[in-house]
């Protein structure tokens, strides 16, 4: 394979319920949680030991290695509960 990600992250218009773009992420995507300030969505893999980091602003895509393979993630600032 490429090693490029074919799962990806959608960004909805919930007004006009459309799909306004898309951001690839890691495989395997279960679980999402918001920062406290809205700038940053992040995303837990199943699998992996890091987390997606998503820029609410730019849709940039940032891998945060955690060193464990996380079961859940809450939007509590700066903690990732195993």
């Amino acid at each position: 394979g490429s090693g490029k990600s074919t799962t990806l992250a959608a960004l909805i218009d919930l007004v006009n319920r459309t799909l306004v773009r898309t951001v690839p992420v890691r495989d395997y995507p279960s679980f999402l949680a918001l920062s406290a300030d809205g700038t940053a969505l992040f995303v837990l893999h199943n699998g992996w030991d890091a987390i997606s980091a998503i820029d609410t602003l730019t849709l940039a895509v940032e891998a945060i290695p955690i060193g464990i393979e996380p079961d859940v993630i809450t939007s509590a600032p700066r903690f990732v509960v195993r």
